[in-house]
């Protein structure tokens, strides 16, 4: 009787030769780029073309025009842009969303992806937590520091929206510098937050009421989320994995 070794049955098969391994959603995609660029690719007509499968054999290819410059091109003046797993993973989900099956057999499907933009350095506005111990003066620094002459609601609804742009910030996001930003997570605390609660007791709708005062009970009880928290939490919803991340905003939070 031949003995199989413990685990060979969930072990995928062998990687090809010349093919990279990329997971996205817990699923596993070989992709490659041709050794060897065809005559049109060498001559800049042409850009990198990226081909993703599944690890099953038969199954349909992903095929991918990536508008990147070849490394080897002859004739093309554009510095080679090497490809990031990055890009793959945004590749494999846009060919799901399409209707990319690669478990399956078929013809191959075809996206064209456009190259990206030379990196340009993001304006940086400077919050500093030493200037503002209150809600109402974190509004007054951002409105001085980021939207200076701009009149705004100075109220969470309202920078949520100067996040998103148009208020007079850079087209295409910013960085958020948030300086001594340890001294702020203690003043816009859970003393602060029941302070603003307590006030927003007093003027919210009826129907509302009764959350706002649970929200109040918990920070008089120095628990749940603090102003600080909310504040971080709208800022970080515009950037890389938000769910406004098109807004393109930067956080930092330096102590």
């Amino acid at each position: 009787m031949t003995r199989r070794a413990r685990g060979s049955a969930d072990r995928p098969p062998p990687r090809p030769r010349g093919r990279r391994v990329i997971t996205v959603d817990e699923r596993s995609y070989y992709w490659s780029v041709r050794r060897k660029g065809t005559y049109s690719q060498l001559l800049g007509r042409d850009g990198l073309v990226v081909a993703i499968t599944g690890t099953a054999p038969g199954g349909q290819r992903l095929v991918v025009e990536t508008g990147l410059p070849r490394i080897d091109s002859w004739l093309t003046f554009e510095v080679a842009v090497p490809v990031t797993p990055a890009q793959v993973r945004a590749w494999i989900l846009e060919g799901v969303r399409q209707g990319w099956t690669p478990e399956s057999p078929g013809s191959p499907l075809q996206i064209v992806s456009a190259p990206p933009s030379p990196a340009i350095a993001k304006v940086e506005y400077v919050v500093d937590g030493a200037d503002f111990e209150t809600l109402e003066q974190f509004y007054e620094v951002v409105s001085r520091v980021l939207i200076p002459n701009a009149d705004w609601g100075r109220n969470l609804d309202a920078f949520n929206d100067i996040l998103r742009g148009g208020f007079g910030t850079p087209e295409g996001g910013f960085v958020f510098i948030w300086k001594n930003a340890a001294r702020s997570r203690v003043r816009l605390g859970h003393a602060e937050t029941a302070r603003v609660l307590q006030a927003r007791l007093g003027r919210c709708h009826p129907s509302n009421r009764e959350h706002v005062a649970r929200e109040l009970e918990a920070a008089s009880r120095n628990e749940g989320p603090t102003v600080f928290d909310g504040l971080v939490e709208i800022i970080e919803a515009h950037g890389p994995g938000g769910a406004e991340a098109t807004s393109g905003v930067e956080l930092r939070l330096e102590s």
